[in-house]
């Protein structure tokens, strides 16, 4: 099957990305599968809120069987445990087609992003101070 310019240009985003632009987008899918999916319960659209929650799910489990234990300590069990309390949100969403667990799941999410998007901004502009060799140090 032949992709369209769309889907061309997102198969071309994501096999570009960085593993930091790649969070970002997965975060960004899965906040617009959850809003999605309450638009199609308030539709009463049962099998197309069902497929859009089974894609949150889905990029909910491959965050949480990306995590490194090893390397992230507290801060991967932390997400861990955020992860789960979404995924279990998302079933409940499921189960009972209300959209209250998808809100929570979508702040908690939001509330990801946007701390991931501060980190992997931080982590360009000390990669690209250490290439020009421009060293910042705070002293007291």
């Amino acid at each position: 099957m032949a992709l369209n310019p769309y889907q061309k240009y997102q198969e071309n985003k994501i096999e570009g990305s960085s593993q930091g632009e790649m969070i970002i987008l997965l975060y960004e899918g899965c906040i617009r599968f959850m809003n999605e999916a309450i638009e199609f319960i308030k539709e009463k659209k049962i099998q197309e809120s069902h497929n859009k929650i089974i894609k949150a799910q889905r990029i909910i489990n491959e965050l949480m069987v990306t995590l490194d234990f090893e390397a992230g300590g507290e801060i991967a069990r932390n997400l861990y445990n955020l992860y789960d309390f979404i995924m279990n949100e998302l079933i409940k969403a499921n189960i009972k087609k209300e959209s209250e667990g998808l809100y929570n799941s979508i702040e908690v999410m939001q509330e990801l992003l946007d701390a991931w998007r501060v980190v992997i901004k931080e982590a360009q502009n000390t990669a690209q101070n250490q290439q020009s060799g421009v060293s910042i140090s705070f002293s007291s």
